[in-house]
């Protein structure tokens, strides 16, 4: 679609889906005079298929189980008990499928929408959500545009490219002292998602490696449509025999080029850094991945996890079969945010829900499954102190390297 239709599209999308929400019977408050709220809808517009699908059915788990034990134990109290419905909104992993999901949802009552694995789709339908004046938290739309536009009703419960950039750039420093690699001028093979998210990530790469720490030998960009093939890129990377691979895309994009690492290409190098999801990579790879490191959530992997963490993951365990991978995590905590906001703010109006939002400090007793004291966002929707944990594969299982306060090994070697 080009950008004078979609621009059209999402202002004929937000006069209707205004019109949509001012009639919605979610969009009231319990109080004297009001009308009655019947139900409570967390709209997530996510990947529930393509190549972002491990993430966003994932997420979907965990929102799920937030939800499950809200209504099990009695629902939204401040608004009378009214339960708690989840409706899935498939994107497909396709930027363009943000404005037209989120006009569905809208049109659905949705009372808050989240989700979003790909920065560019949350941009185009945070547009839509924001002009109907309905909140939405994304765990995946990282660009700093998500949040730079002055809407005071998105949330980004996501590290954003800024800041994961500098925990990339201080998680491979680490791991090359530890390796015995030089100081500075380390050679790095780097390969870029072309996607608001990736060339996002590389510019604040850029700023965090100023100093020259990382040299970069061999580079490669490429469009989100290469996840199926991404051999070219691989080979690409491995030139020169660099010493660190640094892969600044997508999980899919991160696992294919581990698979071709293992199999096609041979690599000297010592560090090979990506998004990829480690339970996917573990599952996929096994030993064949070792010395990967991949970023992560809170997990059995590392030491000194909060109670409230390991009650959900016993919980998820017992649902699923698997400890909660980082995407349900915060699809867990996301879930738990949207409803202690509409607890606190005893509305379901949107506008009421947001300014809740700002205002609100999660704790572990309320959901927060991070080790830090409380989630809490900026006052332009970031996150105000984001969680850092890399993980590694180690003899075929997953290791948590890092930061160190929570580490159970220390990194090795790629492969």
């Amino acid at each position: 679609m080009s950008r004078s239709r979609s621009v059209a599209a999402v202002a004929i999308v937000a006069s209707a889906a205004l019109a949509m929400a001012a009639c919605s019977s979610s969009s009231g408050n319990s109080g004297d005079g009001a009308p009655k709220v019947d139900k409570i809808i967390f709209a997530n517009v996510t990947s529930f298929s393509g190549v972002q699908s491990p993430l966003g059915i994932a997420e979907n788990q965990g929102v799920q189980l937030a939800v499950d034990e809200v209504n099990n134990a009695g629902g939204v109290k401040s608004l009378g008990g009214v339960k708690i419905e989840v409706h899935k909104y498939d994107d497909e992993s396709k930027p363009d499928n943000g404005v037209p999901q989120a006009t569905k949802a809208v049109a659905d009552g949705a009372t808050i929408v989240m989700g979003g694995q790909i920065s560019d789709l949350v941009i185009a339908g945070t547009n839509v959500t924001h002009r109907a004046g309905i909140p939405w938290i994304t765990p995946g739309g990282t660009a700093v545009q998500v949040t730079s536009r002055g809407f005071n009703d998105v949330f980004q419960l996501a590290t954003n490219s800024d800041q994961l950039s500098q925990q990339q750039y201080d998680v491979m420093k680490f791991a090359a002292g530890k390796l015995g690699l030089p100081a500075s001028g380390i050679t790095m093979g780097l390969s870029i998602s072309d996607t608001t998210y990736g060339n996002n990530l590389n510019a604040g790469w850029n700023k965090v490696n100023a100093s020259g720490t990382f040299k970069e030998i061999s580079s490669a960009k490429y469009p989100l449509s290469a996840a199926a093939d991404m051999s070219p890129i691989a080979a690409r990377m491995v030139n020169g025999n660099p010493a660190v691979l640094y892969n600044q895309g997508y999980p899919t994009d991160g696992l294919n080029l581990g698979k071709l690492f293992a199999d096609k290409f041979t690599t000297t190098a010592k560090i090979f850094v990506s998004t990829a999801t480690y339970s996917v990579v573990l599952k996929e790879l096994g030993a064949k991945a070792n010395g990967m490191i991949l970023s992560a959530g809170p997990s059995p992997a590392f030491k000194g996890m909060p109670d409230s963490f390991t009650k959900a993951n016993t919980a998820y365990k017992a649902k699923y079969g698997t400890d909660m991978p980082p995407s349900s995590v915060t699809g867990y905590i996301e879930a738990r945010l949207a409803y202690q906001a509409i607890e606190n703010a005893k509305s379901a109006k949107g506008s009421d829900i947001s300014t809740a939002m700002h205002a609100l400090g999660l704790t572990h007793e309320q959901g927060n499954l991070w080790p830090q004291d409380t989630v809490a966002f900026s006052e332009t929707g970031s996150l105000k102190e984001v969680p850092t944990f890399q993980v590694q594969v180690q003899n075929g299982a997953i290791v948590g390297i890092y930061p160190d306060s929570v580490a159970a090994a220390a990194p090795i070697a790629y492969r």
